[in-house]
């Protein structure tokens, strides 16, 4: 389930939708780049230990200089967990490295060079911080000023 929130996620966030998740699609404009989830999904990594969040998105360089979806991904969105009652941000993987199950064609495209005004779809992958958490995706450019903008993903 997807909960959109327009305000801090950790405080009171207030619903807006809820999709299952395999029907939702959204797209997000934050500062230049334009990111449109097709889905989000927990799976299994190669060791029993890994929990990993596999991004599903289209993504299109509004840049004046190439990018690539990984990079852009992880400059304008931070995910965090709740761990321990202390937010946490949760780190960026190698899928080939970690979930070899994942379509290669949609991994490797994340770390491809994307020219201004380009579309394309990518995988992006994050270790889970914990198991049970929700996820928030908040946009970097309005954490600084305390109002944070994104939307929880629903860790059940």
């Amino acid at each position: 389930m997807l909960l959109l929130a327009k305000q801090n996620y950790l405080k009171r966030p207030r619903l807006i939708q809820t999709r299952p998740m395999y029907h939702f699609r959204i797209a997000f404009k934050p500062i230049k780049n334009t990111y449109t989830f097709k889905s989000i999904t927990k799976v299994k990594g190669n060791s029993d230990e890994d929990n990993i969040l596999l991004v599903d998105i289209s993504f299109t360089n509004n840049e004046e200089t190439a990018t690539t979806p990984y990079m852009g991904f992880a400059v304008d969105w931070d995910l965090q967990q709740t761990n321990d009652n202390k937010n946490e941000s949760l780190s960026p993987v190698d899928l080939k490295e970690v979930h070899t199950d994942t379509n290669q064609e949609l991994v490797d495209n994340a770390n491809k060079e994307v020219n201004p005004g380009e579309t394309v779809d990518a995988i992006v992958g994050y270790r889970l911080a914990n198991n049970t958490e929700d996820v928030g995706f908040i946009l970097r450019s309005t954490i600084s000023r305390d109002n944070h903008k994104g939307f929880a993903w629903s860790n059940q």
